[in-house]
């Protein structure tokens, strides 16, 4: 008995440590790897071989790690472990930064073809190919997603600035110009900010996500910096040099740095397991009081996902059988931010009539969704009519005034004879 009790406590210990593991993830250009290790810097370990890779991202949910292969000019994704080898996307010139959309079911990259530089983006197994962002000759080093308001930023080398877009690559904007060779770059959504490198000046800068207050977090001890990554969960920044071949860490607002990684031949990327908020969790509760014209709707979110929850509430259609927010014919009913049970009654429905409807929350991640439920509206109510009155007025009309349950001294209805 007590062998078994103590079994127990060991496999909870275990997949604690395995909840909680945090790790760097980066490339070698020199050595063509992928390595690992802790966000200290031990434990270091080889994942997988990797040919002249500029670019990772880590899918956390599914348990997958994407990259570049400079070599065969193409896009592969791997268990990570790094075994189970799919090749997502291929036939490109020079494949560079990588951001996933996990939630969306997208990967976007930047392929810098001296004729066609662009940013694309497919279904996360490659299917559906598009061009977002076209970008001539701009060599563009650096991807980062804001999910929250569905936008895409990259750093453009050739053209000294960082840009902004929707998703679709609609409403591009300058946002930064004037820079010196900027190239990673990584958002800081739920306070506003945008961090980067710029192996021109040697520094890493931050700036609002509207492209104000730039300012350097970091002006020595690099000389050739790329990739850059947030650790959220401990406020840090971590990036790569591939010319002091190391991997550094300082806090978001600067300061002292700290040597994490050491003896890199020629570091490229960086990624970071673990460290990251999630999107909410949300679940949809079943619809009450319903009425011939309103009912009660709302949810429960169980889980802010390490970052405040700014807006939740319920979306409903009629014709829409999975609504989500800004799809036409759904209206969405905004009810407070934070966790918790919320609920709400909407009024205005129309009677007899089938509603979709779902909860929502949003936070510095994304926007959740539970289960989409449905519920009728009853049949408009019979109306009594009272204290009828006529009134012959000419030309063989009849005025009829009446009470109803919900309104007096009505009239209106001529009745020819």
């Amino acid at each position: 008995m007590k062998n078994s009790i103590l079994l127990i406590i060991l496999l909870l210990f275990f997949v604690n440590v395995l909840s909680a593991q945090t790790n760097i993830y980066w490339t070698d250009y020199t050595t063509d790897n992928i390595y690992k290790s802790d966000l200290d810097g031990f434990n270091q370990s080889t994942v997988t071989a990797a040919a002249a890779c500029r670019g990772i991202a880590i899918d956390e949910t599914n348990g997958y790690i994407y990259y570049v292969d400079n070599d065969n000019n193409k896009i592969i994704r791997k268990d990570l472990d790094g075994s189970n080898s799919i090749d997502i996307v291929t036939g490109l010139v020079i494949p560079t930064a990588l951001a996933l959309d996990v939630e969306g079911g997208k990967i976007y990259w930047s392929d810098n073809d001296p004729t066609k530089d662009h940013i694309s983006r497919a279904n996360l197994n490659g299917t559906s190919p598009e061009v977002v962002i076209s970008a001539p000759a701009d060599n563009i080093y650096g991807i980062a997603l804001d999910l929250v308001n569905n936008k895409i930023y990259w750093t453009q080398v050739s053209a000294n600035k960082i840009q902004k877009a929707d998703l679709n690559g609609s409403n591009a904007e300058d946002l930064i110009t004037g820079l010196n060779n900027p190239y990673g770059i990584a958002l800081d959504v739920a306070n506003n900010y945008m961090y980067w490198t710029d192996y021109g000046t040697d520094e890493v800068r931050r700036a609002t996500l509207s492209g104000g207050s730039s300012t350097a977090l970091v002006s020595s001890g690099l000389i050739y910096p790329r990739s850059i990554a947030i650790d959220f969960q401990n406020s840090k920044l971590y990036w790569i040099d591939s010319s002091t071949d190391d991997i550094k860490s300082c806090a978001l607002t600067g300061g002292t740095t700290t040597q994490v990684v050491t003896g890199i031949g020629n570091g490229n990327a960086i990624a970071l397991y673990g460290v990251g908020f999630n999107a909410p969790t949300v679940t949809t509760t079943t619809a009450s009081s319903i009425t011939h014209d309103s009912a009660s709707l709302g949810g429960n979110v169980t889980s802010d996902g390490g970052a405040t929850v700014t807006e939740r509430g319920v979306v409903y259609s009629t014709t829409d059988s999975t609504p989500t927010i800004g799809e036409g014919g759904v209206t969405k009913d905004t009810n407070g931010s934070g966790t918790g049970v919320f609920s709400e009654s909407i009024g205005s429905l129309s009677s007899s009539a089938t509603y979709y409807y779902n909860a929502y929350a949003i936070n510095s991640e994304g926007t959740s969704y539970g289960t989409v439920k449905s519920f009728t509206t009853d049949a408009p109510l019979p109306v009594t009519l009272s204290n009828f009155s006529a009134q012959y007025v000419q030309n063989q009309f009849v005025k009829v005034n009446w009470t109803s349950e919900s309104e007096t001294n009505m009239y209106g209805y001529k009745l020819y004879r």
